[in-house]
């Protein structure tokens, strides 16, 4: 779940909730629902975002989209808040690597835009079978200030060296979404450290 801000802006709040378990289109690939809340605590409306949806995320079976759920700030300066979605069962360059998708939203909840980022993506993450990138994410701020959010990306199975050690990509990005780096940042071994 994750505060989006007020993204149709009628002055309250909405979130983005993930069911990762969900099954439209195929088993477990995943989704999002944008809630649009009002004052009182009800909902206004909701959309639901999964594989199926214009200019959407491209899933396949067991990706899990919806594991992880960022607000990223107006990305691209169109005055409409941005959400990253982690999918980290994605086997795209191999088996459960992992994903996150950044998608940039509209007004009324449609996509406008996805970008994956994967083990593919030009300075993007450099993932083994099992990482699983994309568990977790959050908003780290502008890292490099560069006027543009940077977000961390957990890797819950990387190992790096010891058997699922796990680590963090601190992604960094520009408001075209080209990635200059991507630093891994492997967890302590240390105990009480996982």
């Amino acid at each position: 779940i994750a505060n989006i801000g007020d993204l149709n802006g009628d002055g309250v709040t909405d979130i983005a909730v993930g069911a990762h378990y969900d099954d439209n289109g195929g088993a477990n690939r995943g989704a999002i629902h944008i809630m649009n809340m009002s004052a009182n605590g009800s909902v206004d409306s909701t959309v639901e975002i999964n594989d199926g949806t214009t200019n959407g995320p491209t899933l396949g079976n067991t990706d899990h989209f919806g594991m992880s759920i960022a607000n990223i700030g107006d990305l691209h300066g169109d005055g409409v808040t941005d959400i990253a979605v982690g999918a980290p069962y994605d086997d795209n360059g191999g088996s459960e690597r992992g994903a996150i998708h950044i998608m940039f939203m509209n007004i009324d909840a449609t996509i406008d835009s996805t970008v994956e980022i994967n083990d593919g993506t030009t300075n993007g993450p450099s993932l083994a079978n099992l990482d699983r990138f994309g568990f977790s994410l959050t908003n780290i701020g502008d890292l490099y200030n560069d006027v543009v959010t940077d977000i961390a990306v957990g890797a819950w199975g990387d190992d790096n060296g010891v058997v699922d050690r796990r680590a963090i990509h601190i992604t960094v990005s520009s408001t075209h979404l080209t990635l200059p780096t991507t630093p891994h940042v492997p967890i302590s071994d240390a105990p009480n450290s996982r």
